[in-house]
C-alpha cells in the first residue's frame, strides 16, 4: 500500500474513533512525517499529536489472572485443634491459628504461649513455616521451631511441629479444623 493511501486509511478510521484513539492515529502519521491538516488531527504542521493527547492505558502484559481472582492458599483462614506430643510427653493442648497468605498468628491457650509463623514455602498441598514464639510468660514453649501444614480436606489440615526441618519424627501433631 502506498503512503498516501495508508495515510487516508488511518485518517478515515481515526475519525470514527474516540478522541484518545484519534490522537494516537494522528500521532502515527506524525511519526511518519505526514502533514496533520486533516480533520481530527492538530492544525499545525510538525507538532506531534501524542505530545498533547491523553495516553490510552496499555493492556497488562501476559495472561496472569488479577490478584483478586487468584485462589487463596489452602491454609488461609481460622483453624483450631488439639495438639499431642507423642511419644515422650503425651500432653494435649489446644492450638488456635489464624493463617494468611504470607504467615500466621498462633496461640496455644493452655500453655499461655503465642507468636507468629513466617511462610517459608508452600504448594497446593503442603506449607512450611518458621515459628517464633513472642508471648511465653511461663517459659514452657520452645521459642523457635518449624510448623508444617498438610491439606487433608477442604476443612481439615494436618499440623506437625519440630525444632528442625527434618520431619523424621515430628514432636507435636494435630488435626486442625476450619473455624
Amino acid at each position: 500500500m502506498r503512503w498516501a493511501t495508508f495515510r487516508l486509511a488511518i485518517l478515515a478510521a481515526a475519525s470514527a474513533l474516540p478522541a484518545a484513539a484519534q490522537s494516537n492515529a494522528c500521532a502515527a502519521l506524525s511519526e511518519r512525517g505526514a502533514e496533520l491538516l486533516q480533520p481530527g488531527c492538530q492544525d499545525r504542521v510538525g507538532e506531534n499529536a501524542s505530545d498533547t493527547a491523553p495516553q490510552a492505558k496499555k493492556p497488562p502484559i501476559g495472561n496472569a489472572a488479577p490478584a483478586s481472582l487468584a485462589k487463596p492458599p489452602f491454609f488461609q483462614g481460622a483453624w483450631r485443634g488439639a495438639v499431642s506430643e507423642p511419644p515422650e510427653s503425651p500432653a494435649d493442648y489446644e492450638i488456635v491459628l489464624q493463617a494468611f497468605p504470607s504467615g500466621a498468628a498462633v496461640r496455644y491457650p493452655q500453655l499461655s504461649c503465642g507468636g507468629v509463623w513466617t511462610l517459608l514455602r508452600h504448594n497446593e498441598h503442603e506449607a512450611l513455616f518458621a515459628e517464633q514464639i513472642q508471648r511465653n510468660p511461663t517459659r514452657i514453649c520452645v521459642v523457635k521451631g518449624y510448623a508444617r501444614l498438610i491439606s487433608i480436606g477442604p476443612d481439615q489440615i494436618k499440623f506437625e511441629w519440630d525444632v528442625s526441618k527434618s520431619w523424621r519424627q515430628p514432636r507435636a501433631e494435630a488435626i486442625l479444623w476450619r473455624q
